[in-house]
């Protein structure tokens, strides 16, 4: 017959023996586990990322953005401020921009877009109202054609006069 040591008293047992003759320990009973600090301990790793992640996306946003359009530099100063350190210049010299545009769009917004030498966009204002007299102004200061772009459903379009600025004026 094949036999096992207690755990509690150390005592050899028949191997069949759900109870030890000497100490009356149970085989058969399991150690009830707690794992309830391990899985609080858990949750804090997992709520801590959560945090950082979103406090990284939080800081990574601009809290501001001011664009200059500067005929004494002949540039257009791009600057952002973050929430935490120094703001970021950005600074696009007139030669760089190819022609300006004026777009009307489809939700009702206005946006003035810098096209640059090669093809690449870039925003200069978004606003509720037309800002078409400033496309204007900052084409005239650059020396540079513009146009005007209407994104809206073709059965709200009015027809948009031809600009005698984007003629090569």
């Amino acid at each position: 017959m094949q036999k096992k040591d207690c755990p509690a008293c150390g005592i050899e047992v028949p191997s069949v023996a759900y109870r030890c003759k000497e100490c009356f320990h149970n085989f058969n009973v399991k150690k009830p586990t707690n794992n309830g600090p391990l899985v609080f301990m858990g949750l804090i790793a997992v709520m801590s990322i959560i945090g950082a992640i979103t406090l990284g996306a939080i800081i990574s946003f601009p809290v501001s953005e001011d664009i200059l359009v500067d005929q004494e530099s002949s540039s257009i100063i791009f600057t952002r401020q973050y929430s935490v350190g120094n703001p970021e210049t950005e600074r696009l010299p007139f030669d760089n921009v190819a022609s300006m545009e004026h777009i009307v769009e489809s939700n009702g917004t206005f946006s003035v877009i810098a096209i640059l030498n090669d093809g690449t966009r870039k925003s200069l204002v978004n606003a509720k109202r037309s800002k078409k007299g400033d496309t204007e102004q900052y084409a005239r200061m650059m020396k540079k054609p513009w146009r005007e772009t209407d994104n809206t459903s073709s059965f709200l379009k009015a027809p948009v006069p031809p600009n005698p600025a984007s003629s090569g004026q």
